[in-house]
């Protein structure tokens, strides 16, 4: 949810408050429901926009014409963008888990996961995470990576409609 902090107060208790806002109102009231009379577990991280459905399309559009063009299949090619320019994170497991970690965290097509370490005790796991987790700073990375490789490939990309897409899921500086 994408929220603001407004003020924060340490009362004369010692009791900090915090007060937050949102436009995301229905939420809120679910989140009061359910917790308000709860100690809850809070974890905060910067908001960052969710990737566009014009971009995922966009990136499998053209994601299909590379693979025409190398003679590979769609998937495949995604596969591999998401291998060489996604994100991931790089996981220490008991070595035993390995077989079922890899199998629950492949759930999607982009979903991967590849054992680079493994000494018997432990194991070393990197974790792909499919576009479908993407913010817009990720999935321009994606896509500006796919984007280039039809430029090299022969494949005219540079419309006026992708030239904005890029510019909307370009990350802010």
């Amino acid at each position: 949810m994408k929220a603001r902090f407004i003020s924060h107060d340490i009362g004369l208790a010692k009791v900090a408050t915090l007060t937050i806002s949102t436009l995301d109102k229905s939420t809120l009231r679910g989140i009061w429901d359910e917790y308000s009379m709860d100690d809850v577990d809070i974890t905060f991280k910067k908001y960052r926009d969710k990737r566009s459905k014009d971009s995922n399309a966009m990136l499998w559009s053209l994601l299909g014409k590379i693979a025409y063009i190398i003679g590979q299949g769609k998937n495949d090619v995604y596969r591999e963008y998401v291998r060489d320019y996604g994100v991931y994170d790089t996981i220490t497991i008991k070595s035993e888990a390995t077989t079922s970690f890899i199998k629950a965290w492949e759930h999607g097509t982009g979903w991967q996961a590849e054992v680079i370490r493994n000494d018997g005790i432990t194991a070393d796991v990197i974790a792909y995470y499919g576009t479908s987790s993407y913010d817009t700073a990720q999935m321009a990375r994606i896509l500006n990576a796919v984007v280039d490789e039809c430029k090299d490939l022969g494949i005219v990309v540079e419309t006026e409609e992708i030239r904005e897409l890029l510019k909307t899921e370009a990350p802010a500086k």
